[in-house]
């Protein structure tokens, strides 16, 4: 309690001299260790009702009035589960980041999580955990029901080329090429899997400051779920499918990293699109 009270009166000490740092957007994709971050800006700016800090998700932003608007955009931080559309809105003369993760270990992880979770106010959320609750992983993947498939199918891509809320079945190849182009505008991309080390880089670009003791935060639980092998999720294609273009974007923006084989490519997800849209 201390030591944040110490790091929000050195920011706000920081404005006070002249040396205000940037605003900071965080584009969150689900389960993509964005808790975490939030915290540490949480931590370092402001609660809710400071007025330094903005959060929503694309389930509500369309409903957002012109104040509350006006006041995401005044927000030294604005975070939350929403995609382009809203970052472009709300992240003028912004720092703009977001998290990655390797897609089907983020599949993985949200299945977990959602078994062990009980109750969410965000309905898609609700309905996302009581199906995991039901399902196996492979039915749980080739859910139908779109407040499903809004988290499920390459939900990393939807939300980067436009939203990931709400569903509406994509054209690949259109998708991906947004998703790309967008992605190739942020001052910064992390994967998760370096998100510890890079998080002292993170706070210095912003003017924040890591605290002594900071945890993971909404941990994959730990407790044995029965899950498809990469092998052979990897051998169905209907299971590929819904994370054929983030696995796409994945390798797009860490080459090196991606742990899923090349097969899926000859369904030619990765060309460019055949029209044009203003983005």
């Amino acid at each position: 309690m201390l030591e944040r009270k110490w790091l929000r009166l050195r920011y706000q000490l920081k404005s006070i001299i002249g040396q205000a740092p940037k605003r900071v957007a965080f584009l969150h994709i689900p389960k993509c260790g964005g808790t975490t971050v939030f915290q540490h800006f949480k931590t370092n700016i402001g609660g809710g009702r400071s007025g330094k800090i903005a959060q929503f998700d694309s389930v509500n932003f369309s409903t957002l009035d012109d104040k509350t608007l006006e006041r995401s955009r005044r927000a030294r931080f604005v975070s939350g589960h929403f995609g382009w559309t809203a970052l472009t809105k709300t992240s003028a003369d912004a720092f703009r980041f977001t998290v990655l993760r390797e897609p089907y270990d983020r599949l993985v992880s949200l299945y977990k999580f959602s078994r062990a979770k009980q109750h969410s106010d965000n309905p898609i959320f609700s309905a996302v955990f009581e199906a995991a609750k039901q399902r196996s992983f492979e039915d749980f993947c080739l859910s139908k029901e779109p407040e499903l498939k809004t988290l499920i199918d390459n939900a990393m891509t939807r939300a980067l080329a436009d939203d990931y809320y709400p569903y509406s079945p994509p054209e690949p190849r259109y998708v991906l090429h947004w998703a790309k182009q967008h992605v190739d505008q942020l001052d910064l991309v992390i994967d998760l899997a370096d998100l510890d080390d890079t998080l002292p880089t993170l706070a210095k670009i912003t003017g924040t400051k890591l605290a002594r003791r900071r945890q993971w935060r909404n941990k994959t639980p730990d407790a044995p779920v029965k899950v498809l092998p990469r092998s052979e999720f990897e051998s169905d294609e209907g299971l590929m499918r819904v994370i054929a273009q983030d696995c796409m974007l994945y390798r797009h923006v860490f080459p090196n990293r991606s742990k899923t084989s090349l097969q899926f490519a000859a369904n030619n997800w990765d060309s460019a699109p055949k029209r044009t849209a203003a983005h």
